[in-house]
């Protein structure tokens, strides 16, 4: 198991600046929490420029611990990046016990080998390489002072708020977007129905029509025929050609 490797802090390494000073220090407490094994522990940073790290390397015993000081350090007239990324990497290896027998000089020069060994299998075999080498990784944040702080508190609290205000703009956009598509769906179907309900009305009105005109036809073809008749003069003539012959004969 690697999980013998404690750091305090575990995972934030905070350097609040003071003033004008021109360097911050820090401290990372090693702890080595195996029972048994000793081991071996060094601390690398990503930018070794910018940091002093004491002690940077050095053995621990079972229950032991370490305290690395760090001093992050600027230049003058040079603006402080608080966005910095830097990071820490403290590493260790158990150290055989055989090993610790040896002097000062063939102890260091054995633990160079065994920490050379186990990051080459570390690469050409990183599951082998993760049980023998324990690490811990400390992400570095640079605290402006107290009063720079609450400016930029207020800064970064000013830009939220326009962003928020924008995203509910954008959001209210979408929404009213939205609603002028629905209102244009919902006019086009109440067009749709009107239509519809002008032809059907249209054709109401030509079936009535239709209607009306069958039950003329009918009415006509129904009244009896009236029978042929002779004209008025016609009729007085014989009429009066009647009385005539009437008068004669009798």
């Amino acid at each position: 198991m690697s999980d013998y490797l404690v750091t305090q802090p575990e995972q934030e390494l905070q350097f609040q600046l003071q003033g004008q000073s021109q360097g911050i220090k820090q401290t990372i407490t090693v702890t080595n929490t195996h029972p048994e094994a000793t081991i071996a522990f060094k601390v690398k940073t990503t930018a070794p420029r910018q940091y002093s790290v004491k002690p940077s390397f050095g053995k621990l015993e079972p229950g032991q611990s370490c305290q690395v000081q760090t001093l992050l350090q600027f230049k003058e007239d040079v603006k402080v990046d608080y966005k910095r990324k830097d990071k820490f990497l403290i590493q260790a290896i158990k150290i055989p016990p055989a090993v610790l027998k040896l002097d000062q000089t063939q102890l260091h020069q054995r633990v160079s080998e065994l920490w050379a060994q186990a990051e080459q299998i570390s690469k050409s075999v990183p599951d082998s390489g993760a049980e023998l080498i324990a690490q811990k990784k400390l992400r570095c944040v640079v605290v402006p002072p107290p009063g720079e702080q609450i400016e930029q508190d207020v800064q970064r609290t000013s830009t939220l708020n326009q962003v928020v205000e924008k995203n509910n703009n954008d959001e209210l956009q979408q929404m009213l977007a939205q609603a002028q598509d629905k209102i244009k769906t919902v006019q086009a179907a109440c067009d749709g129905y009107k239509a519809e309900l002008d032809r059907v009305n249209q054709l109401r009105q030509r079936r009535q029509d239709s209607s009306a005109s069958l039950s003329s036809k009918a009415s006509t073809a129904l009244k009896p025929a009236q029978p042929p008749g002779f004209p008025f003069p016609i009729v007085a003539l014989i009429a009066l050609f009647s009385f005539l012959l009437g008068a004669w004969l009798f």
